[in-house]
Parts: C-alpha cells; structure tokens; sequence
C-alpha cells in the first residue's frame, strides 16, 4: 500500500472510530480549536494501530536512532508499533520519577549517548514535547528527531527545528480533512471553518 492510500485509510478508518469531533475544544497549549483528533481511540482498532504502525515507520525508516520513545501516555502504543516494525528496542519515559522500587524516570535498557526516536500521535505547536526532550537529554539520551502520525500546521516544525530536532510527520491536519470531504464524511462548512482556524494562527 503506498502513502496516499495509506493516508485514505487512516483517515476513514480513524472518522469510522469517531475520532474526529467538531465543537469547542480546548488543547493542551491552551489554544480553543474547532475541531479535536482523538487519536487514542486507535488503540481498540488493532489493524489501525498496526497501520499507524507502518505509516510512522515508513516516516522513520531512513533517521537514525538507537531506540524508540512514545511520548507519555499517548504517544506510548504508537512508540510500540514503531519499534516492532523498525525492530529497534523501545524505552519508556515517565511522567515522574518512581517514588519505590528502583526510582527510574526511564524504563528499559540503555546507554548513555544513544540516539533516541520520539514518536507521539499529533503534535500543535510542539512545546509540550520538549518536557519530554529536555528528561531525556538530562538522562544522557540524544533527541534528534520526533515522529507523529498527525501534524496541525501550527508551526511545530519550525519551534522543533530551533532546538535542533527535526519534525517527521506522516500526514498535516489539512490532508486528513481533505480526504475526509472527498469521501463526503464531513461538510464543506466543517472543512472551511477548520482550515480558516488553521490558517488563521
């Protein structure tokens, strides 16, 4: 199956899910949006998830990287996916330090000075990565690079790119809308005024 495909898919596959919702919703950055992705539902669709799988690795395969990292909590299944297609190892970051046990931040083998690979679902404006970024550099990792399935076209990649980390992602906000009204499963009105909003930031 090549890209384009790939995207018409996923994209029906995820409208399917009811993973694309109209209204008033508030991100994470705090930005009041139109219209919300929930990607996190790909999770009780198997097939989709191990498609997701293959479309971040087809966005990955030639990076170079040591290990996988999905970004907590979301992130988290699509780091899976990831590892398994690109057979390279999987570590997993916490949102805080153990307070028992071992006391890890990070779970799974590795070395200091490897190259690791973020991968998360979607990324705005990609100020919410670098909490991520920064635990991981502090713990003698290098982040180059950062995978997502769905990019806002809310300037992350330029963000990303003026702390040296380069931004890959599989499909912007505006293809997966586009395939969506092509296939008739949303309005010209819901096309219109999500892309306004997009254009307008």
């Amino acid at each position: 199956m090549n890209q384009e495909k790939m995207k018409e898919k996923i994209a029906l596959d995820l409208f399917k899910l009811n993973a694309v919702m109209f209204g008033n919703f508030k991100l994470k950055s705090g930005i009041m949006s139109p219209f919300y992705v929930d990607l996190r539902l790909s999770i009780s669709s198997p097939k989709l998830l191990n498609l997701i799988g293959k479309a971040l690795h087809s966005k990955s395969r030639k990076l170079k990287f040591n290990r996988v990292c999905g970004i907590p909590f979301a992130g988290i299944p699509f780091g899976v996916v990831v590892s398994l297609n690109s057979n390279k190892p999987m570590i997993l970051l916490r949102l805080q330090v153990k307070g028992h046990g071992t006391k890890k931040l990070i779970e799974g083998q590795f070395k200091k000075g490897e190259k690791i690979l973020l991968v998360d679902d979607l990324i705005t404006t990609g100020l919410s990565k670098f909490e991520s970024i920064y635990s991981l550099k502090n713990s003698g990792l290098k982040v180059t690079d950062i995978v997502v399935l769905i990019d806002r076209m809310q300037n992350a990649g330029p963000i990303l790119k003026k702390k040296n980390v380069r931004l890959h992602s599989f499909m912007t906000i505006k293809e997966l809308f586009s395939i969506l009204l092509k296939k008739n499963k949303i309005t010209k009105e819901q096309f219109e005024k999500s892309m306004d909003f997009v254009d307008g930031l």
